[in-house]
């Protein structure tokens, strides 16, 4: 196998897998994809609430890290940003236009009024209508982004997430479920990459988590196919991994792969070497290459060319993230407007 890497200013690396990742392009077994249709993918990424510090009571706003997008665009596609706090129609054109979309990681209570949960629950239940109406859409959720997955799936129940404390900032290993191998996932899945899965190189930074009890006592193992745990403690095995089991390109990680390369707090224990960096962006080649198998298109190049996150500026924060994109609603009630927040 030869790695070639390209670095620039907008990303740390680009890795192609050459024979492997030519392998997994082409590979059909038992994942089922159709095939490659759109060049020019475009992922929407759910944006959520932006609290000033820790002890704020009400948002100002919202925010997408820029880390996920850097991953994103790494792989090979564009973002969008998708707004909470809007009504049904606009999501519907969302799930419309986009050719994938994530939810990322964060830090929000998933049941406040017009948030990101309830946003997450909507274009949930949309994705999966499209797909039973024979359009290919994929959905993938990292870390809170699996967990509200479970939840979503669930009804909103607040039973499915359990505490998982000792997991807010270590890497961890994945432990590979016996049949991983027979997942959409991890089917064509390089061996090297498998390989380097199984050290300590993923990015764990959560207090709640799903559990395949907890996914068992509300009645969603048939909904979820759990293709890998981590853990540290005792008896307590999280879903490190899982997809949906009808429509597996619906699927989600509770580690964070955009922290091995665009995340530098010098709190976390993030880990940063060149095999962890190769088989974290794994996920998100992944991703975009199903992506590629959904021909949905923005009307017509002006609303594209407006919509995509070039328009906003990633702000530098010194702090957790490196960068954000923030976001509030305008003054206009009525037609809603997303405007920028200011680096001010």
């Amino acid at each position: 196998m030869f790695v070639f890497t390209i670095l620039g200013s907008s990303m740390l690396l680009v890795s192609v897998y050459m024979y492997e990742m030519f392998e997994v392009s082409t590979y059909q077994g038992s994942i089922g994809r159709p095939a490659i249709i759109n060049q020019r993918p475009i992922i929407g990424i759910l944006a959520e609430e932006y609290f000033e510090n820790k002890n704020s009571q009400a948002p100002n706003g919202s925010h997408i890290v820029a880390s996920y997008v850097k991953m994103v665009e790494s792989s090979g596609a564009r973002v969008v940003p998708i707004f909470i706090g809007k009504d049904l129609a606009y999501y519907k054109n969302i799930v419309n236009t986009v050719n994938g979309i994530l939810l990322p990681g964060g830090g929000v209570d998933l049941w406040a009024e017009d948030g990101y949960g309830k946003a997450a629950d909507i274009i949930y239940n949309l994705v999966l209508n499209a797909n039973r109406n024979g359009t290919y859409f994929p959905l993938f959720g990292v870390c809170l982004g699996l967990e509200v997955l479970g939840v979503v799936s669930a009804e909103m129940s607040r039973t499915v997430l359990v505490d998982c404390k000792g997991v807010e900032n270590i890497a961890l290993p994945l432990n590979f479920s016996d049949d991983y191998r027979s997942s959409a996932l991890f089917s064509g899945t390089p061996q090297h990459i498998i390989d380097s899965l199984k050290t300590n190189i993923t990015s764990n930074h959560h207090s709640k988590c799903l559990t395949q009890a907890s996914l068992y006592e509300n009645n969603l193992t048939e909904t979820w196919k759990v293709t890998s745990t981590s853990g540290v403690r005792g008896d307590l095995k999280f879903v490190s991994s899982m997809e949906h089991v009808e429509f597996p390109h619906i699927f989600g990680i509770q580690f964070h792969p955009e922290k091995v390369p665009f995340e530098w707090y010098n709190k976390n224990n993030d880990p940063h070497d060149f095999n962890a960096i190769v088989a974290n962006r794994w996920f998100y080649d992944y991703f975009v290459d199903l992506a590629r198998r959904n021909d949905n298109s923005f009307s017509n190049k002006q609303k594209e060319e407006s919509s995509i996150i070039y328009n906003y500026p990633a702000i530098y924060t010194g702090g957790y993230f490196q960068q954000i994109y923030r976001f509030q609603y305008s003054d206009s009630a009525s037609t809603n407007l997303i405007s920028v927040v200011s680096q001010q």
